[in-house]
């Protein structure tokens, strides 16, 4: 969907104990025409995709949706949030990966809350389309 994508993570201790979670923001954008046109939609593709009341965000309103998926000791949540600016389509994605079978993170590494709180962080200060 992407002409360009950036991901912001963090491995962190999950709430339970066991195995990892990922605590991730994920930034993409395109020009494509087709893409574009269904910007607004293209979120809630996933089985489990609902709607969630549009956001404000960096002075824009997203079209958000949740997504979610579990299976071999594995899941995924995600909160997706799309908008076009000046012929442009913007994705967001807010996304927690946890991993029971994984092996542990470091020792060093934060808990889960911080984690979730940091990428929290970075997706507030988002801010799409020419600077004014």
């Amino acid at each position: 969907m992407a002409d360009a994508v950036a991901r912001f993570w963090q491995v962190a201790k999950p709430r339970d104990g066991v195995g990892q979670v990922i605590e991730m923001v994920q930034i993409g954008f395109s020009r494509n025409a087709a893409v574009v046109a269904r910007c607004g939609t293209a979120g809630a593709k996933g089985a489990n995709g609902r709607r969630l009341p549009d956001r404000m965000l960096g002075g824009h309103r997203w079209t958000a949706y949740s997504n979610g998926d579990a299976g071999m000791s594995q899941s995924i949540a995600a909160t997706d949030l799309r908008t076009v600016v000046e012929g442009t389509c913007y994705a967001v994605d807010r996304v927690t990966y946890s991993i029971k079978a994984g092996s542990a993170p470091s020792r060093t590494a934060p808990t889960q809350a911080i984690a979730a709180a940091n990428m929290n962080a970075i997706l507030a200060t988002i801010h799409v389309g020419r600077r004014r």
